[in-house]
Parts: C-alpha cells; structure tokens; sequence
C-alpha cells in the first residue's frame, strides 16, 4: 500500500508451511519491500483453520508485526474496494 492508500501487488510466492520456509518467507518479502518510503510493514494473512498459526507464530516472535483476519472480512473489505477477490482484479 503506497501513502495514497493504494494496494498494488507486485508479486506472489509460495512457501512450505513449515518452519524451515519462513525464513525463505522473510527473505523474498525483504527483496521486495521498499524500506525507504517510511511505511511499516504488515504481514496480514486470513485465518484459515490452523495452518496460519505456524507463521504467524514465527513472525511475532522475530518482532514483525501480524494481523490475523476472519477470511469474511478480509472479503468484505476487498469487495469494499472494488476488487473481485477470486480473479484478483478491479470490478468496474
């Protein structure tokens, strides 16, 4: 998210979810992060059964900030954006 309050991804990966990964995790956001714009950095994910706890867990205690959303409302706000959250695109 830029000042404006624009979300723009610029990229997407994959990484095992295993503790071993996370690492990887940290490392491929860090390369794409842009540091020097002064906004924090956020890892938001949706809470998906347990499988979010692990690196969620993992990035608390390396002192990132986390947040956890109900996937009902991380859907409600996307939609509240304009954004189809299935193809990823702007609904015009």
């Amino acid at each position: 998210m830029d000042t404006d309050g624009l979300v723009v991804v610029k990229g997407s990966t994959k990484v095992a979810n295993k503790p071993a990964t996370f690492v990887q995790l940290e490392h491929w956001v860090n390369k794409h992060c842009k540091k020097a714009d002064g906004l924090p950095l956020r890892y938001v994910m949706e809470s998906t059964g347990v499988y979010h706890e692990a690196v969620a867990w993992y990035l608390y205690q390396t002192d990132q900030s986390v947040c956890i959303l109900l996937p009902n409302k991380a859907k409600h706000y996307l939609k509240s954006l304009g954004y189809n959250r299935g193809a990823g695109a702007i609904q015009e």
